[in-house]
């Protein structure tokens, strides 16, 4: 599966997140970053594990010049809940613990019978019939539900949600290898 997050530009939040990542049940999660005006970065996750690969600019902003330095072309490696990844991994919520398990959402997509969750009426998203969902006491944005063929979770929330794509595909999962390498604690600084 796929999701793309794009924040609403009407939210106040300085640090403005963008990402298309790729995500399957066995925990596997790769895909792209993008930090406005700062850079972006390749992200590869696996069994607690983050690589991210910078670009210069994202390198320069989060780690400073000489970790940068350290960085090109490389993979920055450690476990997901490091601080260094706090920026990538956009912990939002108590629902969502890093940026890949947004995927979780697919697990989570409210049944027909679902007391818990209050139908709102169809609606059309990005070409595909949908039922707008609102599921009471999970966060305040509508889920948009496929309305015909298997009932996938579309997209959730409003302006500037996450859209997911792409069910059952396999993720493209390669580990960094290790000559490209950096290990989190060999950071300068750290």
């Amino acid at each position: 599966m796929a999701f793309s997050y794009v924040p609403d530009p009407s939210d106040p939040e300085t640090l403005h997140r963008s990402a298309r990542l790729s995500w399957d049940r066995v925990g596997h999660c790769t895909g792209e970053v993008t930090l406005a005006g700062r850079g972006s970065a390749q992200v590869v996750v696996s069994g607690g594990t983050t690589w991210i690969r910078p670009d210069a600019g994202f390198a320069r902003a989060e780690f400073g010049p000489a970790a940068a330095a350290v960085l090109a072309g490389k993979y920055l490696k450690g476990p997901t809940t490091d601080p260094h990844f706090a920026d990538v991994s956009m912990v939002t919520d108590e629902y969502q613990k890093d940026l890949c398990q947004a995927g979780v959402l697919e697990l989570s997509i409210p049944d027909e019978d679902d007391q818990s969750s209050t139908k709102l009426g169809r609606a059309m998203v990005d070409g595909v019939p949908t039922i707008d969902v609102l599921p009471n006491g999970k966060g305040t944005g509508d889920t948009f539900i496929a309305a015909e063929g298997t009932p996938y979770v579309i997209q959730s929330g409003g302006p500037g949600g996450t859209t997911f794509s792409d069910y059952g595909k396999p993720v493209a999962f390669h580990e960094p290898p290790a000559d490209l390498t950096v290990d989190v604690g060999e950071l300068p600084g750290h």
